[in-house]
């Protein structure tokens, strides 16, 4: 096993290095733009890492899960074409929901029961989207996504469910790479849609897994940060009767660096250190009953959202409404 994680990492580091010659040959980089939360001219589409350390895996595992990992390729081709030329949105939803939509086949729902399957093609739908939507500075996606990655391998490892390890060695290889790159003041590449939206499915994957195994829902915490700066920022602004699908600088990480005026990486930090600690937290309710579960995490939801509004009423108060 070990070989095939050396060689993984071998091909990985090299395909990064390739795309670089040609993105760089071709001058085509991400231009900051009046809602962006960078300065200068960088490389996007680091994420394609991702879906490359996916294949690698399924490769070495000799084909398994082909209809989770096909509608992982389609949505990264979707996105990847998405960073350089524009796809309506529209069009890149639909391709989401089918992603979602074989995910959620892998595991044969659709045959027992298509309201509950229904349901969590919205769900699944819905946290792909939030996770490309906190994707906007330096470090935050690779610090969050190493995280999420490194606490579901503990909680596979602990509840003994038989997902293969190799999974999360190669893409722990592949995000260590992203970070090396990307975890910086001045960051060489971005992820892109293609390396939010592709790892976002590629770890919900296994997340489900536990949830499936288990019966538990508890695990939908290892999104907890994430899901309350997105689910409450897509509240404010259809108060404000935005356009939910356009470009925008109302998340919390955002009023951080661009009001604010905090370093990218220590905001990374922050989200990944909360994060961690309810990670923590979390394995203290693993056998606890589902009402106490439920109880824990309502709570802490609770306290999350309360957390954002004040963050919230204290950036507008400062700095006023003229720029939200």
């Amino acid at each position: 096993m070990w070989v095939n994680v050396l060689i993984s990492a071998i091909i990985l580091a090299g395909a990064i290095a390739v795309y670089f010659r040609i993105v760089r040959a071709l001058k085509m980089t991400d231009t900051p733009n009046p809602r962006s939360s960078h300065q200068l001219p960088t490389i996007r589409g680091g994420g394609i890492i991702f879906p490359i350390a996916l294949l690698l895996f399924i490769f070495f595992d000799s084909g398994q899960w082909l209809l989770w990992t096909t509608g992982v390729f389609l949505a990264a081709l979707v996105s990847f074409w998405d960073d350089w030329r524009e796809v309506p949105a529209k069009w890149r939803l639909v391709v989401y929901f089918i992603a979602a939509a074989l995910l959620i086949a892998e595991f044969d729902l659709w045959q027992q029961s298509v309201p509950y399957s229904l349901l969590l093609l919205i769900l699944f739908t819905g946290i792909i989207n939030a996770y490309n939507f906190m994707d906007g500075i330096n470090g935050i996606t690779g610090a969050y996504s190493l995280l999420w990655l490194l606490s579901i391998f503990v909680l596979h490892w602990h509840l003994d469910t038989g997902f293969p390890d190799l999974f999360f060695y190669i893409m722990s290889v592949s995000l260590v790479i992203f970070i090396l790159l990307n975890f910086r003041k001045r960051a060489l590449c971005f992820a892109g849609d293609v390396g939010s939206i592709s790892i976002a499915l590629i770890l919900l994957f296994p997340t489900f897994w536990l949830i499936h195994t288990t019966g538990s829902w508890i695990f939908l915490l290892l999104l907890a940060v994430y899901g309350i700066d997105s689910v409450l920022t897509i509240f404010y602004r259809l108060i404000k009767g935005e356009n939910i699908f356009r470009a925008h600088r109302h998340h919390i990480y955002q009023n951080l660096a661009n009001e604010w005026n905090w370093e990218h990486l220590p905001i990374a930090l922050l989200y990944t250190g909360i994060q961690l600690l309810i990670n923590i937290l979390m394995l203290q309710f693993l056998a606890a009953s589902a009402t106490a579960q439920i109880i824990f995490g309502a709570t802490l939801l609770l306290l999350l959202s309360v957390s954002y509004y004040l963050l919230k009423r204290s950036t507008l108060s400062r700095f006023g409404s003229k720029n939200y």
